[in-house]
């Protein structure tokens, strides 16, 4: 029986990936793939350049796209596959996104600058870490790095660490047990959007890793 391997769920510069579409269909090429979906957020950008990259490889090619949304219980992500990527609704669509992004990271940026006392973050530096203006996260954060703000980060991280371990008598305890330690001491009341910020800011992996900053998007701290 012939088995064939599939990739439904890929991103390219275009959103938050760090290859273009043709790198990312000879990578799937490269480890036998014989079907692959390019599912940007809220963008075709790559589709067509991907569909091309596969013919030359002979690799289907799923025209699909990642939709950021809104619903009654927050933001939700709908994948769509075998979309027509030039479809002008739907190429309207991602462009309006797009410019709600680049409106909500300038704000974050200005937000950002109020903050810190380092060198300020340039918007035009963060436009120019992406390929169509599509700003994600990462995007920031290197911008931040260079500018020196790793270490500030790494730091806050520590702290909480810290405070987790007292709170919970565990040095390797999560914010997350921490949390709930807190909760069941009933001595100390957390509002629950300061605790739902919290949970935001500060994720939490392996005991290895420990917390990390929502803003890094990596478990790596060694900054």
């Amino acid at each position: 029986m012939l088995t064939k391997t599939i990739d439904l769920h890929s991103h390219s510069y275009y959103s938050d990936g760090s290859n273009s579409p043709s790198e990312i269909v000879q990578k799937a090429k490269d480890i036998g793939l014989s079907a692959l979906a390019l599912t940007d957020h809220d963008a075709v950008d790559g589709v067509e350049e991907a569909i091309i990259a596969g013919k030359d490889l002979d690799i289907e090619i799923i025209p699909a796209i990642e939709l950021n949304v809104e619903s009654i219980d927050g933001r939700t992500e709908i994948l769509g596959y075998f979309i027509d990527h030039t479809n002008s609704e739907l190429v309207n669509a991602t462009l309006e996104s797009r410019q709600r992004r680049f409106d909500t990271y300038r704000r974050i940026v200005e937000k950002i600058n109020l903050l810190c006392v380092g060198e300020p973050i340039d918007f035009e530096e963060v436009k120019a870490e992406t390929t169509n203006w599509m700003i994600v996260r990462p995007h920031v954060a290197k911008v931040m790095l260079r500018k020196g703000y790793g270490n500030s980060i790494k730091e806050s991280i520590l702290a909480i660490e810290a405070i987790c371990g007292l709170i919970t008598k565990n040095p390797k305890a999560t914010l997350g047990q921490a949390l709930k330690e807190i909760d069941k001491a009933n001595t100390i009341v957390i509002h629950p959007a300061l605790k739902k910020a919290f949970s935001n800011l500060y994720g939490y992996t392996s005991d290895a890793d420990g917390i990390r900053h929502a803003l890094l998007e990596k478990t790596d701290l060694d900054i």
